[in-house]
């Protein structure tokens, strides 16, 4: 995988040699799984390719400036002997200019659609492969993955196993989709209840390709480096694991949280730095969910931020009302009226099942009729 990666980044420099460039997208969080299922996938392809003139590369979606938010990331690439050096990060390809110059195409792996900004894009889109609900039309030019397991490496791993080339998952590949798969499922927790029948296929299979694999060990280390923030600011914290969604003009930013809201709300003038924060992203309002695993159980809290309380209201109320599903949310007392705290009593209710009410609610004629009124 290094001299792999290695042979990429010399590549890109050169990259007027190439007929085309495909390019292996994760979505714009750049997290976890994201990065190992764009990294393992274009390795994938790069065993498989057979034209010269064509180039395979994993693409992080974030400026290089913001890799060292993510620490999971980090910790376990370093492990391999892969380091930022190795890695291509978004703006080290202007993918617009290549297709411009009908040289792209683009693999999407853990999303299925692309944000707003890159929708110039949509035609390059060969290949799609995700775990969250679909929210791409069917099209006869694009294969489509998309279904509901806990990681989309378990989906980027079924794929491998299932081609001709399973016998390039060595251990460093089978590593990092192990890792991802066991931290995304929480372990497989029942309590989480993010783990699928697949999920704990392909990490039997893994297993059998890792030397002395443990499940624990390797859990307990990589969800340690996921929830120390000791070194953070605010600011990275809230952009350490950030997805923005929009709909008629207005974005919400949702930002995941390794720690109880309850508990950052004592930050140092937190109010501002969530002001500064939404102005940054450009978005009219920030939705934090706090999450921590105490004793294998998965516990969540919510936090709505914006100076318009008639959108807080808006997004509270649709919240609160939606029943696909129940988050079950009590306020929590608070001394602010631009922050509003609520205990999340469905603590399956991932950042990936809230997304969708936000989308819901941005998307909606209501909204769109009283969207002026915010």
């Amino acid at each position: 995988m290094d001299t792999y990666l290695s042979q990429t980044r010399k590549s890109v420099e050169c990259i007027s040699d190439y007929e085309t460039i495909h390019a292996v997208l994760g979505n714009a969080a750049a997290d976890l799984d994201s990065v190992i299922s764009s990294l393992v996938q274009a390795f994938y392809l790069y065993q498989i390719n057979s034209s010269p003139k064509t180039l395979i590369v994993p693409v992080l979606n974030i400026p290089r400036s913001d890799y060292y938010l993510k620490t999971e990331t980090i910790h376990i690439l370093k492990q391999h002997r892969i380091t930022a050096e190795l890695l291509t990060f978004r703006d080290d390809l202007n993918l617009l200019e290549l297709h411009n110059l009908k040289k792209l195409k683009l693999t999407l792996v853990d999303q299925n659609v692309l944000p707003n900004k890159d929708l110039p894009l949509e035609e390059c889109v060969v290949r799609v492969i995700d775990h969250r609900s679909r929210e791409r039309p069917e099209s006869s030019f694009c294969n489509v993955t998309v279904e509901p397991v806990g990681s989309c490496c378990t989906l980027i791993a079924d794929e491998i196993f299932k081609g001709s080339y399973s016998n390039q998952i060595d251990v460093t590949v089978a590593t990092l989709l192990f890792t991802t798969i066991l931290l995304d499922t929480v372990n497989m927790s029942k309590d989480a209840g993010r783990g699928t029948a697949k999920d704990e296929e392909m990490l039997q299979r893994l297993e059998v390709v890792i030397p002395n694999a443990c499940r624990e060990k390797t859990f307990k280390e990589i969800q340690d480096v996921k929830y120390d923030l000791s070194n953070f600011t605010t600011l990275d914290i809230l952009q350490k694991d950030l997805k923005v969604i929009s709909g008629n003009g207005t974005s919400i930013a949702m930002c995941s949280i390794t720690m109880k809201i309850q508990d950052f709300i004592k930050r140092e003038a937190l109010e501002n730095s969530l002001n500064k924060f939404a102005e940054l992203q450009a978005t009219k309002a920030v939705v934090l969910m706090g999450v921590i695993v105490i004793n294998g159980k998965t516990l969540r809290d919510l936090g709505i931020f914006s100076l318009s309380k008639n959108f807080q209201d808006k997004i509270i109320e649709s919240l609160k009302t939606c029943d696909t599903p129940d988050l079950n949310l009590e306020v929590i007392p608070h001394d602010s009226k631009n922050l509003v705290v609520f205990s999340q009593g469905n603590n399956k209710a991932n950042r990936k099942m809230v997304l969708p009410i936000l989308k819901s609610l941005l998307t909606s004629e209501d909204f769109s009729r009283t969207k002026e009124n915010l």
